[in-house]
Order: C-alpha cells, then structure tokens, then sequence
C-alpha cells in the first residue's frame, strides 16, 4: 500500500514516481538522496486503501509523475510544487501575520510596500494596487513580484474592539514555527504591556525565508533528485527574498 512516514521531518521533501518505478524502487540507487531522512517517495497512481496523506495529494492533483513537492513549513500536511511553492508558502504566511493580528485585537492590518532584494525590486500597495517604484528593468522578475504581492497582500479591517489574547497569539507563533521571528515576537510582546497599548505599529517581515530553506536544500540536491525520479528545472524555480511592510492599527481594548 502507498504510504508516507507518519513523521513529519521525514517526508519535507516527496518524489512522485511512476507506479512501476515506484514498485521497482532501488535503494541503493536512492540512498544517497534519502541519507539525511528528508525525502519521501509515492507512486502516482495509489490505490484507494492509500493512506489519507497520499489520497489528499491525489485530490489536489499534484500526484504526477517526475513532481517534486515541497512541504508546508506551516502544516506539515500541506505540500507544493517545487516550482511555485515560494509563492504559495508564502501567500499562507500572510495569512497567519493576519490571523496573528486579529488575535492581538487589531483593527486594520494592511501590506504597504514590498521589496525584492535579491533583484532590487520594490513596490507599494496602495488602496489594494500594486504600484512599483524606481526602475522598471528586469521586466519578468517585477511581473511575479507583482503577482506575488497581489496574492499575498491583504487589506482587512476588524472590529478590533477585543483585548488581546496574549497566550493564543503566542500559542499561534509556536505552532507556525515563527516564534523566533523578532518583528513578531515584539509585536506580542508590545500588546501586551499592561498599561501603555499599543495602538498602531509598522512591521517588516520576510515572506520568503522558511520556503528558502527547503528549496534551496532541493536545488543543491538536483542531480541526486533526478536519478531518483524527480524532474524539475532549477531556472523554473521561484528564489528570492521578499519582505513585506506591513501597517497594523489597533482598536480600544474592552476588558
């Protein structure tokens, strides 16, 4: 039966492979690519007694033969194509900085602006418009910045008449794996100062970083993937570091 490990830090990276290659696996032939206990292999055509992991990648489509499919840093049952999961990962980390904020008992949380350092690349939001500044060189790479930063960008208002709800905005760092990201971190830890609120504070976050790490480990990895059956391009692969200026304000708290 097609299965993958229960654990999550042995399947952060999955080769899709044919069902006859995945019956015929040759392990001397994988080890080298599976020594550090990170890659997982699945057939593309499991069958429907299939554990739930593998059945749920079946439904999204992504079982297709040569696929490499990176995992959620964020829920270790989420995965992506290699070749968009920077973009993907990093749409779901906005989605938690909001989350995050509402937890906190904000009243409006906003992405201002975006930079793209490794290209030099910046772009403000304005009123839910993308609007880049400076140069307008390096036509392909500001084109999926700008749809990075449509997809991911996120202007909502709240009610923000809440007290914050210190624990649970820890709780929702730890569990995410962004308890170490200090912008964060002193987000939380400003909200809850007991006499003097905080009502309004501008933040920076990288967007990109926790995808980096996982696909930078499979670009190294390219030639090792490829005799294990996974096929991508390297130049199709999404590599960048964005960081976004987020806008947060806060409502009156109600004790």
């Amino acid at each position: 039966m097609t299965t993958l490990p229960d654990r999550p830090e042995e399947r952060r990276i999955i080769i899709v492979r044919s069902p006859q290659d995945y019956e015929q696996v040759d392990f001397e032939e994988t080890s080298e690519v599976t020594r550090n206990g990170d890659v997982a292999f699945v057939s593309s055509q499991p069958e429907r007694s299939a554990g739930q992991l593998v059945l749920d990648l079946q439904r999204r489509g992504l079982l297709e033969a040569g696929a490499v499919l990176v995992q959620n840093p964020f829920n270790p049952l989420s995965y992506f194509r290699i070749d968009d999961a920077e973009d993907q990962i990093g749409i779901r980390k906005s989605h938690l900085i909001v989350q995050l904020c509402q937890v906190l008992g904000a009243s409006k949380v906003s992405v201002i602006s975006a930079r793209d350092e490794k290209h030099n690349l910046e772009m403000r939001v304005e009123a839910g418009l993308v609007v880049p500044r400076g140069s307008l060189k390096g036509e392909g790479n500001r084109k999926r910045l700008e749809s990075f930063v449509a997809s991911a960008s996120i202007i909502d208002e709240l009610t923000g008449s809440a007290a914050p709800d210190i624990e649970t905005a820890r709780d929702l760092l730890e569990r995410a794996g962004l308890d170490d990201d200090i912008a964060l971190h002193q987000l939380v830890v400003a909200r809850a100062h007991p006499t003097n609120t905080l009502r309004k504070r501008t933040v920076k976050v990288n967007m990109t970083q926790e995808a980096s790490r996982t696909i930078d480990a499979v670009i190294e990895a390219r030639h090792l993937l490829a005799k294990a059956g996974g096929k991508f391009r390297s130049s199709e692969v999404r590599r960048t570091s964005v960081t976004f200026t987020y806008e947060i304000e806060f409502g009156a708290d109600v004790s």
